[in-house]
């Protein structure tokens, strides 16, 4: 696994990859996390919730939610995690803004990929909607 940490705010992607996990049922109360599947297949169990995602496909875990997630060796797994604190202080549209320089940051850092940026930058609002909405994914 590989972390990028932001030292300003609140915010860090993980490279989950060449692991065959099974993360045990958890949940996350002081951040957002919105994972993107880079290759292969990932498992997450939701609340009361199976999800079987695929290369390109991507899921959400509000705070609070209870979860697990299976990942096999072949797959690999960008997770985006932003602090409850974050999104309660910092309006949505300067959040976009500063998750998308984290996010070249790490591009430039060779952690992800162009692609991989360009996915996961529209969640960067998804702390909000879920905040606004109380949806779990």
């Amino acid at each position: 696994m590989r972390y990028y940490q932001c030292e300003k705010y609140p915010i860090e992607f993980v490279l989950s990859e060449n692991i065959d996990k099974c993360f045990d049922c958890h949940n996350h109360v002081g951040h957002y996390v919105i994972s993107l599947v880079m290759q292969g297949e990932v498992t997450v169990y939701l609340e009361s919730r199976k999800l079987v995602c695929h290369e390109g496909d991507a899921f959400t875990i509000p705070p609070y939610a209870m979860h697990s997630v299976c990942q096999e060796r072949d797959a690999r797994l960008l997770s985006m995690c932003i602090g409850t604190v974050f999104a309660a202080e910092t309006d949505s549209e300067t959040a976009e803004v500063i998750v998308r320089e984290l996010l070249n940051d790490a591009v430039g850092q060779g952690i992800f990929g162009e692609a991989q940026k360009e996915k996961l930058l529209p969640f960067a609002r998804f702390p909000y909607a879920a905040h606004d909405t109380k949806t779990a994914v």
